[in-house]
């Protein structure tokens, strides 16, 4: 269940939404001329997911190991949306999910989790997050709240680079990792999109993750540089996007909607102020167009680098809309699922 897990709650953290532009407010939309199911200026609301169906798979047998389903309630007048476990009419009734809310300029203001299996000793213990944000729509702090009435608030430091982008630099205050020790540091480009992340740990810099885009704003490539010693490293082609599709950007749309202004972070260090353990694999693969083929960075029990081809095809309905994509999940056993999609029109 825990991989199945991950491929959902990829889904509700963030793919990499341009945040840094200055949002009009938002205004409640006139319910005669526009679709009760529109939120945040969203308004075909042909394209709103309303349920997202997982599927994983044994990676010997090919057989099906679990599946779940992940509803979708977007609530306009109350600024809100509801991912759930079962389906939500109405956003007063009870559900086992996480309730994004948003201020008047669209942005993620406060997050809240309603699973009813929460206890204190949960791995999922947190209550809620908030967020607040400067003056040009970038991140800059979260502060969450725990049970056991644990409480902790990250700062966001905001560096302009020369090339008109930003820098993002934090250290993590959590319990999850070595707080005061593990910081983070990511670069931006003027568009807002992520550059370069780099872990670092204590004064040293253990690993960092550099993205290449295509013309349409896919992800291309990502490099991974490991530094083994101060003033030395090593780098490689994690993930080669080779070939994507033109159309099937549902999935990079949705995020866009429920993560708006969460500053392009990636998933893989964010679990401390957003509480969703999501791993990077699943959003690099449909951001923004869905991957065909992808050339994967491997390496054997030995150590040794491999490189294995992953293909999609991933289908569409007569609207063209993406209803099915299977995706891998790099682990040790190079495991995949598949995401199969409904709309509510």
């Amino acid at each position: 269940m825990k991989k199945l897990s991950v491929l959902f709650l990829s889904i509700a953290v963030f793919i990499f939404y341009t945040s840094c532009s200055k949002n009009n407010d938002l205004k409640n939309p006139d319910p005669v001329t526009i679709d009760s199911a529109t939120i945040m200026g969203f308004k075909d609301s042909t394209q709103l997911i309303k349920s997202i169906t997982g599927i994983s798979y044994d990676s010997a047998s090919g057989g099906i190991t679990d599946s779940a389903t992940q509803f979708y309630f977007y609530d306009t007048l109350n600024k809100k949306i509801i991912l759930s476990l079962q389906p939500v009419t109405n956003s007063t009734q009870s559900y086992d999910g996480i309730e994004y809310n948003y201020n008047n300029a669209g942005l993620v203001s406060h997050i809240s989790w309603k699973y009813f299996h929460n206890t204190q000793s949960d791995s999922t213990p947190f209550i809620s997050s908030d967020y607040i944000y400067d003056d040009v729509n970038v991140l800059k702090s979260a502060s969450v709240n725990q049970f056991g009435g644990k409480h902790y608030t990250i700062s966001f430091n905001k560096t302009v680079l020369s090339n008109g982008g930003y820098q993002l630099a934090w250290k993590d205050t959590s319990p999850y990792g070595y707080p005061d020790s593990s910081s983070y540091i990511v670069n931006f480009d003027a568009g807002g999109k992520m550059q370069e992340y780099y872990y670092v740990f204590g004064n040293t810099t253990y690993w960092s993750d550099s993205s290449i885009y295509d013309s349409n704003g896919n992800f291309s490539k990502i490099l991974t540089r490991i530094y083994s010693n101060p003033g030395s490293s090593s780098s490689y082609t994690f993930y080669d996007f080779i070939s994507r599709d033109t159309k099937g950007d549902q999935l990079y749309n949705l995020n866009q909607i429920v993560n708006n202004g969460l500053a392009n972070i990636p998933n893989s260090i964010s679990y401390s102020f957003i509480g969703v353990d999501a791993i990077d694999d699943y959003v690099y693969q449909y951001s923004k167009y869905p991957a065909l083929t992808t050339k994967i960075y491997r390496e054997d029990q030995s150590g040794n680098p491999y490189y294995v081809n992953f293909n999609s095809a991933p289908q569409y309905d007569s609207k063209d809309r993406l209803v099915k994509y299977r995706m891998f999940f790099n682990d040790a056993e190079l495991s995949y699922g598949d995401y199969i999609i409904s709309y509510y029109k």
